[in-house]
């Protein structure tokens, strides 16, 4: 059997989405080569894909033992075990990766967004953080940074972040949806409140119904947070508008 050949048809038949074809190639590769890391690993990622969770983490574990310094065999176990519900051992196996490829933004975003469904945003900000650094034009880990900061009260922080992943992906509702939020946590703060104690006049939050909102109509912003520029026109969209301050 020519291993290396085995194992390029079986990439590509998972390049072209033969998953089946794809198994049993490296089955048989496994056969021989019962110890194979990269094969078991591989073998993993088609049971995870095709939703056959106990078994992937049957050749995750397989391939980390065969090489326990492969960060990506620990992160997709964490993967695995966090469809199964095991928030523990998930949140061990993600830092596992972490600590194995320390530039592994991947691993310290998924371990930031597991920290901050388990209630630790605090902690989460730090893996957004760092996810972020490691690729600036990953908008899913501002998102996710500017929601974290949001929900431990650091409110202006979170719009710095939040804005520029609206201007980075203009289309991404998730981030306007939390700006909205973000600033209008702002708005709602007692500082705010005694500068502008009433500014239901002035202030909305439209859920447009139908057609979307209208991009003819401008964001004035809030002057202390410079939120400029005017509303994506998408439906469904929420967006925040606002008079100046004066």
């Amino acid at each position: 059997m020519n291993i290396a050949r085995e194992i390029e048809i079986a990439n590509d038949g998972c390049k072209r989405g033969n998953l089946a074809e794809a198994e049993v190639l490296f089955a048989r590769v496994l056969k021989e080569q019962p110890s194979r890391a990269d094969v078991l690993h591989s073998l993993g990622l088609i049971a995870y894909q095709t939703a056959r969770f106990d078994l992937a983490v049957q050749y995750f574990q397989r391939s980390i033992q065969a090489n326990p310094q492969i960060a990506e065999a620990h992160n997709a176990l964490a993967n695995v075990l966090r469809s199964k519900g095991k928030t523990h051992d998930a949140l061990a196996e993600y830092r596992a990766a972490v600590q194995l490829r320390p530039n592994y933004f991947e691993a310290h975003y998924n371990l930031g967004t597991m920290l901050r469904e388990t209630g630790c945003a605090d902690q989460a900000i730090d893996c957004f953080r760092k996810a972020l650094e490691l690729q600036p034009q990953f908008v899913d880990a501002a998102n996710d940074l500017g929601s974290a900061l949001r929900e431990v009260g650091r409110a202006e922080e979170a719009v710095t972040v939040l804005k520029k992943a609206t201007q980075q992906a203009p289309g991404f509702y998730k981030a306007h949806n939390n700006l909205g939020n973000a600033l209008r946590m702002i708005l709602r703060s007692p500082i705010w409140q005694a500068l502008w104690p009433n500014p239901c006049g002035s202030c909305c939050l439209l859920f447009p119904t139908g057609g979307g909102c209208s991009g003819e109509r401008t964001v004035l912003g809030i002057q202390r947070c410079g939120y400029f520029g005017k509303p994506p026109s998408a439906t469904g969209r929420a967006s925040l508008f606002v008079s100046p301050a004066r």
